[in-house]
């Protein structure tokens, strides 16, 4: 198998590229750090050939998208377009979307989502997301691409620096406290959070590129199995894994509004007949941590 990760030296994108290439599959990361442009079309191009599976993970992050509007249509939409393009010229692609549950929000979503409750994202970064499977449903549909959609919950633990997403602070709280270094949680100890481990996050996204395209159906959009958590949920659970620093909370207004409109859970009933994998707790999630870590 020849797979092609764009995004690949992100978080989830370097843990994903490593285990494709565990089997001894042929792994191309593509990725802006190092000077691949997911907008440049004859790039793109030039990468992508018959018969791969490429995994999208490229894209403009929550607070990145927010304060700056051009851009996010820019990377998260343009570029989605150009690589879409992309393997529609090659043909024979499959191509798995890591999309998010930040698509829905508003006062009239339900607090536990599925596969057919309406999307209505309240940010810029969600509204890109659903644009991009919108458009590679109906590319599906066209037959010029075979497309799956992963909808991911928050992914934890990011092992280095902050990333740029509202919800960075999950993984944050995390690496400062078990590494003996205070920390202040900026969002308030009852926001709900819908959570998954990067290990989890990552078979479930190569599961979805191995399953044959008559196993979705009509409907490519697959939720990925989560875990309702709060904030306090997260402190706790840090303190149960050894924590030496200081875990305070300074509740930041934007912070709690992004995540705030964001879904409290998700059925994943779907993800389950499709065979994909769920986490055991929060706790096991931290553990894999940890022990990565060390």
């Amino acid at each position: 198998m020849r797979a092609v990760v764009t995004g690949g030296l992100g978080f989830v994108g370097r843990e994903l590229a490593g285990r494709l290439r565990e089997p001894g599959a042929e792994v191309v990361v593509y990725d802006a750090a190092q000077g691949d442009d997911i907008c440049d079309a004859g790039r793109l191009r030039a990468t992508i050939r018959h018969g791969d599976v490429v995994y999208h993970l490229a894209a403009l992050r929550g607070s990145q998208s927010e304060q700056d509007f051009d851009l996010a249509l820019k990377v998260n939409v343009d570029g989605s377009r150009t690589l879409l393009e992309a393997c529609r010229a090659a043909g024979g692609v499959k191509l798995v979307f890591a999309s998010t549950l930040a698509v829905f929000g508003g006062e009239a979503m339900p607090r536990n989502v599925d596969e057919g409750s309406r999307a209505q994202p309240q940010t810029t970064y969600g509204t890109t997301k659903a644009v991009v499977e919108h458009l590679l449903a109906d590319y599906r549909r066209k037959g010029f691409v075979d497309g799956r959609i992963g909808r991911l919950p928050t992914v934890i633990v990011r092992p280095d620096a902050p990333a740029h997403t509202a919800s960075g602070f999950a993984s944050e709280l995390f690496r400062e406290a078990l590494a003996g270094r205070d920390y202040d949680v900026p969002a308030s100890v009852d926001l709900h959070l819908y959570v998954i481990g990067v290990r989890t996050a990552v078979a479930a996204l190569i599961r979805l590129g191995e399953l044959p395209a008559a196993a979705l159906v009509d409907d490519c959009v697959v939720h990925l199995p989560g875990l309702p958590v709060t904030v306090a949920d997260l402190v706790e659970a840090a303190r149960r894994a050894g924590a030496k620093g200081r875990i305070g909370v300074r509740p930041d207004p934007a912070i709690d509004s992004m995540v705030g409109s964001w879904p409290w859970s998700g059925r994943s009933d779907r993800a389950s007949k499709l065979g994909l994998p769920a986490d055991e707790s929060l706790d096991a999630i931290v553990a894999e941590y940890v022990a990565g870590a060390g």
